[in-house]
């Protein structure tokens, strides 16, 4: 029995809780029918994680790779509602996940009618809710990092990334699918979402924004996302607004994006300029197809980069100052990290501080600049 690490957990009570796994495991165990086969061997594999937009894309950068270690394997994706038309034509995709809680899912029943081989748990994070989800559905093998806990539950073994081999998120959970394959190929330096974009959602896209386009103008143009969905604090509203003012008066044409709920701090951005507000008005698929004709993005830490970077338009974004700085790092060509480098996992005040340090007018410049580094 090897026991978890403390290095490896935030919170002295997630450890011990891990612990109490570990030292608990021969209650733990489960028996579920069907054997324990190597992956090779996989034909029907069910992919859980994390399951919010940026979540999905992190995994669909691993889909070339998948495809091309298991050819025989047919791969289901758990996702959010209105996330699985992103996913591609040959991955299939379920759409269950309603609340945080990954275990508990709609339409088990409808899942639970495939036979799966496997369960390829993807994520470092409540590791336990997505093996208790492949225990209820009787899938034999299960794979998943086997660091936090919970190792009897867990039929093949993956390994972590060590501190001195820390990587982007993407990159690890890429890594996760080269462990199972036993690949000896070499970590990319580089990778990118794969998205899919069907032409009905382009035509409502052109629909929703054709009065967004000034008749032959050939300006520029910036997409803007000031908000995250993630407890943290964000690049201050009067910033975002001094770099919107800036670029608007420079012959960009500007677009402040957000949900519905954000139309006040949106209109606030953009008051007195040239710049459109958009609160809710687009699908994320119509939102990745104005991204893709756009100059280039300002974003939080959030989907809208990852949508970003799936379409190819350069991103410059604020990273999430909680996280470790490798883990939510740029791992795609295009994008730039405008927040100063090392910094991680700091308290909200600290967080605050750092980013009302990042001037508008250093955003401003790199934004003209366009060159993703």
């Amino acid at each position: 029995m090897r026991l978890p690490s403390w290095r490896h957990f935030e919170r002295k009570s997630r450890y011990v809780a891990a612990l109490a796994t570990e030292l608990g495991a021969p209650f733990l165990r489960v028996k579920v029918p069907g054997p324990v086969t190597p992956p090779s061997e996989w034909r029907r594999v069910l992919v859980l994680g994390d399951h919010h937009l940026g979540d999905l894309l992190y995994r669909t950068c691993s889909f070339e790779a998948m495809r091309h270690w298991f050819p025989n394997a047919r791969f289901t994706i758990v996702t959010a509602p209105g996330l699985g038309a992103f996913v591609a034509d040959d991955i299939e995709f379920f759409e269950g996940y309603q609340e945080e809680r990954r275990d508990q899912i709609t339409g088990l029943e409808t899942l639970a009618e495939t036979d799966f081989d496997a369960a390829i748990c993807t994520s470092s994070w409540r590791i336990h809710e997505d093996l208790k989800l492949a225990l209820k559905l009787d899938i034999p093998n299960r794979a998943a990092l086997a660091h936090k806990g919970f190792s009897a539950w867990i039929t093949h073994p993956m390994n972590p990334p060590t501190a001195e081999t820390s990587m982007p998120y993407a990159m690890e959970i890429w890594s996760l699918f080269r462990q199972l394959a036993q690949s000896e190929e070499a970590v990319p330096n580089v990778l990118r979402p794969e998205i899919r974009l069907s032409d009905n959602v382009r035509s409502s896209c052109a629909k929703k924004t054709a009065a967004w386009h000034d008749a032959g103008s050939q300006r520029k143009h910036l997409a803007v996302f000031t908000t995250s969905r993630q407890p943290v604090e964000q690049w201050p509203a009067a910033s975002f607004r001094e770099v919107v003012r800036h670029m608007a008066e420079t012959d960009w044409q500007v677009v402040v994006f957000g949900s519905a709920g954000d139309r006040e701090r949106l209109e606030t951005i953009v008051a007195g300029t040239s710049a459109r507000a958009s609160a809710g008005e687009l699908s994320f698929g119509e939102l990745a197809v104005w991204l893709e004709s756009c100059t280039t993005a300002l974003c939080t830490d959030s989907g809208p980069r990852h949508l970003g970077n799936a379409v190819g338009t350069p991103v410059f974004f604020f990273r999430n100052l909680r996280s470790e700085p490798v883990g939510t790092g740029t791992y795609c060509a295009t994008e730039t990290d405008l927040v100063p480098a090392g910094l991680q996992t700091l308290d909200r005040a600290r967080q605050a501080k750092i980013l009302a340090e990042i001037t508008p007018a250093f955003v401003a410049k790199q934004l003209v600049r366009q060159q993703p580094s």
